[in-house]
């Protein structure tokens, strides 16, 4: 099958698991501006639905599979949500594990949605968020990379010891990556002679649009990009399935938050930046 038109199914697929379990349309439910599966933003009562959409979901599992790098933990919350809406306890407990544990699905605060209200009362539910960071891995040492940056030069995480490292895995093409640039500018100008160290990861793959991009935004800090998308070695060593994804490392070199953007991330990054 031509990659084409392999692309064009697994495009195609994707569309239909969360329009099929909310009822809208597949280009509104199925993607946003980076390009990722959203999650549906509500449940349909319509028990046929929730079958389609769980059939729809294991397609793109199977096609995902065969044909792309990019595995997304948002296909198994829909898969979830869908065995929750046919009333199978075991089936849904058994995907949003798979979620966290196989896939690193990081944005746990979903899950305390009220579309997810009958999971949230089981012992299993709490265990299963309680050890979400500990399964990203907050609390350990972060992963060594090495990159080489758009300048030439090599950058190492291991090197950066004794400084407070924000790695940032974007896209241009996302539109919440280029929405928190503004506020890490700010946090970068506010906290770099305090050792601060952002390191972007970009996962764009055509080498004009971030040229392009960059001319415009005049972004500070040190930035790497493969081109190689979403096969980028750094990408799947840290198991990002949708950007932005963001990871703060302390000085000892311990991972310490992820995720975190907005004001939420001007208050870790000071945190850190205060510990000796």
């Amino acid at each position: 099958m031509p990659r084409l038109t392999r692309l064009f199914l697994a495009v195609a697929v994707l569309a239909l698991a969360p329009a099929a379990l909310t009822g809208q349309s597949p280009d509104v439910a199925a993607m946003n501006a980076t390009g990722t599966i959203t999650p549906p933003s509500a449940t349909t009562s319509s028990n046929g639905r929730h079958h389609d959409a769980l059939a729809a979901s294991l397609q793109i599992e199977e096609v995902f599979l065969k044909f792309s790098e990019r595995l997304s933990s948002w296909n198994f919350v829909i898969v979830t949500e869908a065995y929750l809406g046919m009333g199978d306890t075991d089936k849904h407990f058994e995907w949003m594990h798979r979620a966290v544990n196989e896939r690193h699905f990081s944005k746990v605060e979903c899950f305390h949605d009220t579309r997810f209200e009958a999971l949230q009362g089981p012992p299993e539910f709490k265990k299963l968020v309680e050890a979400c960071p500990t399964t990203i891995g907050v609390g350990r040492p972060a992963k060594d990379f090495e990159v080489t940056l758009l300048d030439g030069a090599s950058f190492s995480l291991s090197a950066q010891k004794g400084k407070v490292v924000l790695i940032d895995f974007w896209d241009v093409r996302c539109g919440p990556c280029r929405k928190e640039m503004p506020n890490l500018k700010e946090i970068h100008r506010d906290f770099r002679e305090r050792g601060l160290e952002i390191i972007g990861i970009s996962l764009d793959t055509e080498k004009k649009l971030l040229d392009d991009y960059l001319k415009e935004a005049a972004l500070p800090w040190k930035i790497a990009c493969s081109f190689d998308g979403w096969s980028d070695s750094t990408a799947n060593l840290y198991r990002i399935s949708a950007t932005p994804s963001t990871w703060l490392v302390d000085r000892r070199g311990i991972v310490r938050y992820y995720d975190v953007r907005g004001a939420e991330l001007r208050r870790v990054v000071e945190e850190l930046t205060r510990e000796r």
